[in-house]
């Protein structure tokens, strides 16, 4: 015996399929769905490379300040990771006989510690020194330095090699130092004037100021962040001229 669907059964069934006018309605919600999705994706991108950065530069500035604070000259870090630096007094850049950059010390000419020791050397001179023989009675000094991110990824602080330039496209950063003395007010000065001269002269506002990112052709994006910091004890200057903060020793009267 042969049984044939009822019908209202194929009916039914015929109404439970999708028209090809629901599909395409179908393709084109998630067509538009997906194109929101991908637009969100280089917004948040960014937002996670800013957010990345600016934790590097947290790091790296506070630890640059302790360094610079403590007068620690033993930092290979510093060495390793310095791309170069310049220092100015009176707008003309020193002439160094040993030129702080990075393809100096790849070459093997010096050793990392003594690179190190001139690197906080020179983040540590004074904005203003006094200075007898110039007329307006000081000098003033300027110094700035590109570092590739202390605390960054591994990748980006590999030794690299001196002609390929491999490291370009890391993260690295400007810093450029003020250091100047402490000036009290004219009131505490007279009240007790030995104290305060004491204190004036051991007493230095260290700022520093990390710009970043800096590109391959050494121009600078729009991040900008300043660290600061007093710093009590001597400022002392070797006879080379590369200074440091000893913290355990102060000055007397000037």
């Amino acid at each position: 015996m042969k049984l044939t669907p009822h019908k209202s059964s194929r009916i039914r069934q015929a109404t439970l399929a999708f028209t090809m006018v629901e599909v395409a309605l179908s393709l084109a919600i998630i067509a538009f769905a997906i194109v929101a999705v991908i637009g969100i994706l280089p917004t948040g991108m960014q937002v996670q490379k800013d957010n990345r950065e600016e934790t590097i530069i947290n790091q790296d500035g506070q630890f640059l300040l302790e360094v610079i604070k403590n007068g620690q000259t033993n930092v290979n870090l510093l060495a390793q990771n310095l791309e170069w630096i310049e220092s100015y007094t009176n707008t003309i850049q020193e002439a160094y006989p040993y030129p702080l950059v990075r393809s100096n010390l790849l070459n093997g000419n010096y050793a990392t510690n003594q690179y190190a020791y001139w690197i906080v050397g020179l983040l540590s001179a004074p904005r203003f020194t006094i200075d007898t023989n110039a007329p307006s009675g000081y000098i003033s000094n300027w110094v700035q330095a590109k570092f590739v991110a202390n605390s960054g990824p591994l990748a980006d602080r590999l030794t690299e090699n001196p002609v390929t330039r491999t490291r370009d496209f890391a993260f690295s950063y400007l810093v450029t130092v003020d250091i100047a003395p402490v000036v009290l007010s004219s009131a505490a000065s007279n009240a007790n004037w030995e104290a305060a001269a004491v204190l004036q002269n051991n007493l230095y506002e260290l700022r520093l100021t990390l710009s970043w990112p800096v590109y391959p052709n050494n121009s600078v994006g729009n991040g900008r962040k300043t660290f600061s910091s007093l710093v009590s004890g001597k400022l002392d200057r070797d006879t080379n001229g590369f200074y440091r903060f000893l913290p355990n020793e102060y000055n007397g009267l000037p």
